[in-house]
């Protein structure tokens, strides 16, 4: 159904008039809208398993689960400097390496992955309404010895790197302890006993298959886990809570954990690369190109909601499906946009949302909702305003509460066929 057939005040043009606003009002969304129509935004999946592991910290905070026994000193000493990494793809484990935002984990956890973010473990219980799902980069791999290393762009001031320990000083019968997220039902601890300090192993195209992994061209440190197999990217611990090696397969038919040793390690962080930054002209001529194709292709049209003569809403297109599945919305005619509104599964329901609350053309708050009930599950922020999400906070917590904010957000603009 045509929206200007539905609502008959409503003005609908894809051919722009002189003193068109559109033009003004791309300009000041285009960064955004790269990032609404970028594969890279968050789905959600994502969005789920960013929920689960707050869920999961959520828990271990109330439970406090490792307070005593063997490794308990291990564990204090390291639970702050370990994060959950979730991907669009799967979920792992990561070490905070420096306070500048550098994650290590497992190359096989964010391989591929289009969208990649450290979950923080909160430190009380006023945290869980913070920033605690930070997006990150790889930076630096080295698939032979299945390592990843991670910029977060923007990291929380309070990070904690990891200790290494002295890989030469470990031997065979050593108590090591591992801590990983397995799964996203709960932050899971236990010991082992090194049995191997460089396996060496038959690799065959069977043996890969039967434990889910590739060759790595290394050889590992072998240890026998009495339970808990670890998680990928976790870390073996030494009595202090040094990191002494992480893990990168496990044997479940042995109950071997085979990890990448510390000195390893250590070798793969001697370099580590600047970070990439984002060139605005970049985006300036991806805005100026987009809108001239665009606009010849029908993919952007003009609405006057009020049919008062000035244009209020920029639909966009994507697909050219003659469904508008995006919008710019200008609602006090102001020629600044208010907010901006995503509708992925085209049922007139919008998933995510952007506001430019200051009206500086950076929309810096964006809600996504992914179950279509339109009550917020995520809140994010775009802290560098390149247009994606760089830091998430969970706002509807399953089975912890929930935040309904429904009545803070504006009605979503009408929707066309």
């Amino acid at each position: 159904m045509l929206l200007s057939s539905a609502f008959p005040c409503l003005a609908q043009s894809s051919s722009f008039m002189p003193g068109s606003p559109v033009p003004s009002l791309w300009e000041k969304s285009a960064s955004t809208i790269r990032g609404f129509v970028a594969p890279s935004d968050p789905g959600a999946e994502f969005i789920h398993r960013a929920e689960r592991a707050v869920k999961v910290f959520w828990r271990d905070l109330i439970n406090e689960p490792y307070q005593t026994g063997p490794g308990a000193k291990a564990f204090g000493n390291a639970a702050d400097s370990i994060v959950y990494i979730i991907t669009d793809n799967g979920t792992g484990t990561g070490l905070i390496i420096d306070k500048g935002g550098l994650v290590l984990t497992d190359w096989h956890v964010v391989k591929d992955a289009k969208t990649i973010a450290a979950v923080f473990r909160p430190k009380s219980v006023a945290d869980l309404g913070k920033n605690l799902i930070i997006t990150a980069n790889v930076v630096k791999i080295d698939s032979g010895s299945d390592l990843a290393l991670l910029q977060l762009p923007h990291p929380p001031g309070n990070m904690k790197p990891v200790t290494f320990g002295d890989a030469s000083k470990v031997r065979v019968g050593d108590q090591v302890f591992s801590i990983g997220l397995p799964t996203p039902h709960g932050l899971r601890y236990g010991d082992a006993q090194v049995t191997e300090l460089h396996s060496t192993i038959a690799w065959s195209e069977e043996y890969s298959e039967h434990i889910g992994h590739q060759k790595i061209h290394i050889q590992p440190l072998a240890v026998r886990a009495r339970g808990f197999l670890g998680s990928s990217g976790g870390p073996l611990l030494n009595a202090y809570g040094a990191v002494i090696g992480v893990k990168a397969f496990a044997d479940p038919k042995t109950s071997q954990i085979y990890a990448v040793p510390a000195d390893v390690i250590t070798s793969f962080l001697v370099t580590v690369p600047e970070p990439e930054t984002e060139n605005v002209g970049d985006i300036e001529s991806w805005a100026q190109v987009t809108l001239t194709t665009w606009r010849k292709n029908g993919i952007l049209k003009q609405f006057d909601t009020s049919g008062d003569g000035v244009i209020d809403r920029i639909g966009i297109d994507s697909n050219q499906n003659t469904y508008v599945d995006a919008w710019i919305v200008d609602e006090d005619q102001n020629g600044v946009p208010d907010y901006l509104a995503r509708d992925v599964n085209k049922n007139g329901r919008y998933e995510k949302r952007a506001y430019d609350k200051d009206g500086d053309g950076t929309y810096e708050t964006h809600y996504f909702d992914h179950n279509n009930n339109e009550v917020p599950d995520v809140i994010g922020t775009d802290v560098d305003g390149d247009g994606t999400v760089d830091v998430f906070a969970i706002i509807r917590k399953r089975g912890l509460g929930s935040t309904n904010i429904k009545s803070h957000l504006p009605p979503p603009p009408l929707y066309a066929r």
